[in-house]
């Protein structure tokens, strides 16, 4: 039942023993670099960057509830630039998925780059985080907060942007390292997890683990983000319900809604999904449905387009609407 799943003890301190493990990896591994977000100020948000010591592990704090930007589209191009070296990537659920997906689509290597995922609490609408912030005595008080629920799925989920309050799962999953957190006492220990016992040879897990997960460990922590994951689906019935006059009821009312916003493709300039697989426009000027069709089924549901919608649409809940309704339909 354990599975590929270890326990760390963290000694009453999570983020630190994230940081001590990473690090482990780091080494163990022969990074010379690694992408990934760093904290930012009660004035200014976390921001990607390429770290190139360890050391610097300490500016990152993969809990801080707030998401402005998907890491997965710098991906491709950092993996490009340096081909010949080891190199890694700390990644939330979303931006896991996302990077995924666009590897499917463009078929770029993978084999120089170390995947890390956490599990998710959460995040907020930038501008909420910034306010809240500023409001704080301390720059990781937020964090905190959000880490204090961990065992109960974080906090107050109404908050979050709306692509937290109906994720398919915040669940750290698909990456050669996956840090658990969620339904977990993570003041004693929390789970670290690899897709496969050859992956966790090769990164040496066994140097940065105190010993194997037992059955009952791993199922608070399953049963929890299960339980997130119904939540979130009941939380985006209750939207669908609400949005039913505006939501395009088929995917040919999407596409003439997307030709309807004429020169804007602001969702599309953001998306990491249109960075290796951009849906065209026909000679007509009409968009490609079966190109729609591959876009929509490769989103991750990461939410980052929708702020940028001048027409102010609930697109995450919208394209999660129409791949719902897709899911059976078979794309070549």
């Amino acid at each position: 039942m354990t599975g590929n799943y270890w326990r760390i003890k963290t000694r009453g301190d999570p983020l630190g023993t994230v940081h001590q493990s990473v690090h482990k990896i780091w080494e163990r591994t022969n990074m010379s670099m690694m992408l990934l977000t760093v904290n930012g100020t009660a004035n200014k948000i976390p921001e990607p960057r390429i770290i190139k010591k360890p050391e610097c592990l300490k500016e990152f704090n993969p809990f801080k509830p707030v998401m402005s930007s998907n890491l997965a589209k710098l991906i491709p191009g950092f993996i490009s630039d340096h081909r010949k070296k080891k190199i890694g990537a700390m990644l939330r659920p979303c931006e896991m998925r996302t990077l995924v997906e666009m590897q499917k689509l463009n078929g770029f290597s993978l084999d120089n780059l170390i995947t890390i995922s956490f599990d998710c609490l959460g995040t907020l609408p930038t501008e909420d985080y910034l306010w809240r912030a500023k409001k704080t005595a301390h720059p990781d008080q937020l964090s905190q907060e959000a880490l204090q629920f961990a065992r109960q799925g974080g906090i107050l989920a109404y908050r979050n942007r709306a692509a937290c309050q109906i994720c398919a799962s915040p669940q750290a999953e698909h990456a050669d390292i996956n840090i658990n957190v969620l339904g977990l006492p993570i003041r004693h220990y929390i789970l670290v997890s690899s897709p496969d016992v050859q992956t966790a040879q090769q990164l040496n897990i066994d140097h940065i683990v105190d010993s194997e997960a037992n059955p009952s460990q791993v199922s608070q922590h399953i049963k929890l983000t299960a339980k997130l994951s119904e939540r979130n689906q009941q939380t985006f019935e209750r939207l669908v319900n609400g949005l039913e006059g505006i939501l395009p009821k088929d995917i040919e009312s999407l596409i003439s809604q997307f030709n309807e916003c004429g020169s804007c493709q602001s969702c599309m300039e953001i998306c990491p999904i249109c960075d290796v697989f951009r849906p065209s426009k026909d000679a007509g000027g009409k968009f490609d449905r079966t190109q729609i069709l591959r876009w929509l089924t490769a989103c991750s549901g990461c939410g980052i387009c929708e702020p940028l919608c001048p027409k102010h649409l609930p697109l995450n809940t919208i394209f999660q609407y129409i791949r719902n309704e897709l899911i059976d339909e078979v794309l070549h």
